[in-house]
């Protein structure tokens, strides 16, 4: 029974690691994207500073590291941390 508990355990980290690299992989399957998260009309400093901002100037697979070790504020459970709009 153990040996089936411990199985599955490792089975699930198993789906986790491989879903991670999914969805981290969608992000940039879809293009650059400083294209998204930039005004169109800004000029080339100012994408730099963004992209060095978030971290996307970085090799992918330390992106990588840091998208999969830093928690999502909207996953905290903390209403306050949360980056959603609230209504009144």
């Amino acid at each position: 029974m153990l040996s089936h508990i411990v199985h599955r355990v490792l089975q699930s980290f198993g789906v986790l690691a491989v879903m991670s690299l999914l969805v981290f992989a969608g992000v940039y399957a879809v293009g650059n994207p400083m294209d998204i998260l930039v005004n169109p009309q800004s000029d080339q400093n100012e994408i730099a500073r963004a992209t060095a901002a978030l971290g996307l100037d970085r090799p992918l697979f330390e992106q990588y590291f840091i998208f999969i070790g830093t928690p999502r504020p909207e996953t905290s459970g903390d209403p306050s941390l949360s980056t959603c709009p609230r209504s009144a």
